[in-house]
């Protein structure tokens, strides 16, 4: 994820979580349900889920690979693919290759780890 996806998907939560807060609002639960009331909670509801959604997106580190100038390669856990640049360049100085972060995938680590063998 980039810093730009990630301020996407928070500007979408907020909205989200200020639609929900304004439903809740204009739109109180009642103890006699109505049809409109029936329409209201099941887009209340999947508001909710998209938010929870996006919520676990949002703070959820990902493990990025990246090469080393002349050879090698590691990897660092961040939020965003930036940060996995910025951190790796805090730890490694210039030995880095920016251009070689990657988002890593399971398939990913087991053909890298396959080199050590």
């Amino acid at each position: 994820m980039t810093r730009s996806e990630k301020l996407q998907l928070t500007s979408r939560y907020n909205a989200l979580i200020e639609r929900i807060e304004e439903i809740e609002t204009l739109f109180p639960e009642t103890e006699n349900p109505t049809p409109e009331a029936d329409l209201i909670g099941t887009i209340l509801a999947e508001t909710r889920a998209e938010a929870s959604t996006l919520e676990l997106e949002l703070y959820k580190k990902r493990e990025y690979i990246f090469s080393f100038i002349g050879g090698g390669w590691n990897t660092v856990r961040t939020f965003t693919v930036e940060e996995a640049q910025d951190l790796a360049a805090t730890l490694y100085g210039d030995k880095i290759s920016k251009g070689s972060f990657r988002e890593s995938t399971p398939e990913d680590m087991k053909a890298m780890l396959s080199l050590f063998y």
